[in-house]
């Protein structure tokens, strides 16, 4: 069980703005390194061959600043299982304060019709056995 998956980034100086803010566009870019790694850790080396997502929804919520200088931690919270599409949440928290709040929507996408397709059953089980809580 992965439900408590995490990874901690270290800001870089060319990520923020003139006030040392990070940039909104640094921060969906951390979310997708998550789901990334998270999604690798599932499919290891099937990730581009059998299965394929498209990135179809992004919803980012800026709660508080964030800026360079402090680490961060990006927690992916929660993972929905649909027939053609996941659905996966995150946070971000710098010095242990949330900042960010993060969903996407993953569809799954035939590799050779180029249409949705159903997620496989065995595919779905390795999903959700990360995260067991979820439906």
């Amino acid at each position: 069980m992965v439900s408590d998956f995490s990874l901690t980034i270290t800001p870089r100086f060319y990520e923020t703005d003139a006030q040392g803010h990070i940039s909104n566009v640094t921060i969906a870019g951390w979310f997708e390194v998550a789901r990334t790694a998270l999604l690798g850790r599932v499919l290891a080396d099937d990730m581009s061959s059998q299965v394929q997502w498209l990135l179809a929804n992004v919803n980012i919520d800026y709660l508080a600043e964030t800026h360079f200088g402090s680490d961060v931690t990006v927690t992916l919270e929660k993972l929905q299982v649909g027939n053609t599409s996941l659905t996966m949440s995150c946070v971000m928290t710098q010095q242990g304060r949330e900042c960010v709040r993060g969903k996407a929507v993953l569809v799954n996408i035939d590799p050779h019709g180029r249409g949705k397709c159903t997620i496989s059953d065995e595919l779905r089980g390795q999903l959700r056995a990360l995260f067991p809580q979820e439906t």
